[in-house]
């Protein structure tokens, strides 16, 4: 799924919040212009950039949620059978997979009060959020108020 988060490099997890509604607050990465070597366990690694936290945030909202879960990326693995809308660079669209025939099996009644649901997933450096959803994302640009520098809106 295409959204303003196309233009950014890479996306860090700053927050996410459920009250009813699942808000989830990504900070925008960037590639420093400094080159460097680095150590990467006992190897060291020469010509490299690092990956930091830009001042742009975003938040993804959804209004409405059927499941949801945050999954630690390390410990990802990837299902052969999945079928996803790879549109997007960090929102993908799930039709099919293990974990929604999982959901399907114990879960399933939800088919029967949404005309329709579709699975999302929002992929971060460090973390992977699926989302089950009658309502797509609502995806916005978040400023640094300059009075405080609090993240407006407050309900963050």
């Amino acid at each position: 799924m295409k959204s303003i988060l196309e233009d950014c490099y890479t996306l860090f997890l700053e927050k996410l919040v459920y009250d009813g509604k699942l808000q989830i607050l990504v900070c925008a990465g960037i590639v420093a212009d400094k080159i460097e070597t680095m150590m990467i366990g006992d190897v060291e690694m020469e010509g490299c950039r690092r990956i930091l936290k830009a001042d742009q945030f975003y938040l993804i909202e959804f209004p409405s949620v059927i499941f949801w879960q945050l999954i630690d990326e390390s410990y990802s693995s990837f299902d052969s059978g999945e079928k996803r809308d790879d549109n997007g660079k960090f929102i993908n669209t799930i039709s099919s997979s293990k974990y929604q025939d999982y959901l399907n099996e114990t879960h399933g009644w939800y088919k029967y009060s949404f005309a329709e649901t579709k699975m999302y997933r929002i992929w971060t450096e460090d973390d992977v959020v699926e989302v089950v959803s009658s309502e797509p994302p609502i995806v916005s640009k978040i400023c640094k108020n300059s009075t405080n520098n609090a993240l407006t809106p407050s309900r963050l």
